[in-house]
């Protein structure tokens, strides 16, 4: 028998429109905001993200990247994460030339070859929102405040934003150096990948999980001491909008996130409803990599959550499972009798016209059938067809709720339906 590949999953019929909801209100908020969907090729150039992600991610560290070579010989990668890919569309498409900050955002699978835990799997869902040519702290402002009307919409409960500021090219070097001199001195103390972090990108030691490693790095210098004037104006520039808005907030001094393209503000969203597995969703700026990648010098932020912790989070916020999102379809149309597909087919046909999700079991004639059929799809309606009703040229409307029925024409009975319908939603 066939499995599903280690670190994947199945959506079942039960569960998709869960899914579908959450979709729908990440891409509704983003409308609000007036944020541009994007789509970008699963399949890149490997160098793209290992240019972009930086040598010291995890991603490239860890061999988390699924690479091949192509018949073509070509070094090709299924994408990691999407801001390289969305910087990549920026450039190549000269977005830059619209005379305007592009706010876009993307849904879509990523992959990555790490070990499967709970809301962590090897291919996952990504939305993506990315803010690129705006240099000042409310861009940083505006995608935190996304990420607070999200959480809301969403009934997502106990959340606290993080925040840091990681310093610029300029002033970061000094605090580095502080930071690599401190952590050598306690190198034998560090997990193996802290100590190969230590070598390539010492910040990555401070967004070590293990424990050994965190005793060490909370007796650590600290980024915040270290800014330049002008990083230590934008991050209390985001601190005072944030407090204006009544987005409440925590310095988290060792925040760091784990791509190197960040620089100055840093942030992650935590749900106390998750206990360990709380983040949902992070972000920050990175000024440097639409540069990096090709393109002119131009500022950029954004963030990122995943599908599958977020689908944790909403869970264990408001007490729903995943099926009870599920959305019946709201009319089921029976055909008692033999003969009747025509009618069957019109039926369903006039239904679907005037916006009514409508369905059958086209194999049953008989009534009992049909209404078991109708209960296990959790319809809330049946529309009864016989020869008596085709002959008059009506319709019998039971509700599957109450078994009270009536008839009338079908213009009378979808009107009734309808007013139902715009009543439920």
């Amino acid at each position: 028998m066939y499995q599903k590949l280690k670190g994947t999953y199945d959506i079942l019929p039960s569960e998709s429109d869960f899914f579908r909801y959450v979709m729908q209100e990440v891409s509704s908020i983003a409308g609000l905001y007036g944020y541009k969907e994007i789509q970008f090729p699963i399949l890149e150039y490997a160098n793209l993200f290992q240019r972009g992600v930086g040598d010291s991610s995890d991603i490239v560290v860890k061999k988390e990247m699924y690479v091949f070579e192509d018949r073509g010989h070509r070094l090709v990668a299924l994408r990691p994460e999407g801001t390289a890919g969305a910087v990549r569309l920026y450039i190549e498409n000269g977005l830059h030339m619209s005379g305007h900050t592009q706010r876009l955002f993307y849904i879509g699978p990523m992959f990555r070859a790490e070990n499967p835990q709970a809301g962590r799997y090897r291919q996952f869902t990504q939305f993506g929102f990315e803010l690129i040519g705006d240099p000042s702290p409310d861009a940083d402002v505006e995608l935190i405040a996304i990420n607070h009307h999200l959480a809301k919409r969403l009934g997502i409960t106990g959340v606290t934003l993080y925040l840091n500021s990681i310093g610029c090219r300029e002033c970061r070097p000094v605090y580095q150096q502080r930071l690599t001199e401190y952590l050598t001195s306690h190198k034998d103390g560090l997990c193996e990948d802290c100590q190969m972090r230590l070598t390539i990108n010492p910040l990555r030691v401070l967004d070590c999980k293990e424990e050994i490693c965190q005793r060490i790095v909370r007796q650590a210098p600290l980024q915040y001491e270290h800014l330049c004037e002008a990083c230590q104006a934008h991050f209390e520039a985001v601190k005072a909008s944030l407090t204006s808005l009544g987005i409440a907030f925590e310095i988290d001094p060792y925040l760091v996130r784990g791509l190197d393209y960040y620089n100055r503000t840093v942030f992650e969203f935590k749900s106390a409803s998750l206990g360990a597995q709380s983040t949902f969703s992070a972000g920050g700026r990175y000024d440097y990599l639409v540069k990096d990648l090709g393109g002119m010098d131009t500022p950029a932020t954004g963030f990122a959550m995943g599908m599958e912790r977020l689908a944790m989070v909403i869970e264990a916020s408001t007490g729903k499972k995943r099926t009870d999102f599920y959305r019946p379809p709201f009319v089921y149309v029976a055909g008692i009798g033999e003969s009747l597909s025509q009618a069957v087919w019109q039926a369903l046909s006039f239904l679907r016209e005037h916006g009514i999700s409508a369905t059958t079991e086209f194999r049953y004639t008989q009534l009992k059938k049909h209404l078991k059929s109708a209960d296990k799809l959790r319809s809330s309606y049946a529309v009864l067809l016989g020869e008596d009703e085709v002959q008059k040229g009506i319709w019998t409307l039971r509700n599957l709720q109450t078994g009270e029925q009536i008839q009338d024409s079908p213009a009378e009975i979808v009107a009734f339906l309808r007013a139902k319908k715009e009543k439920a939603d």
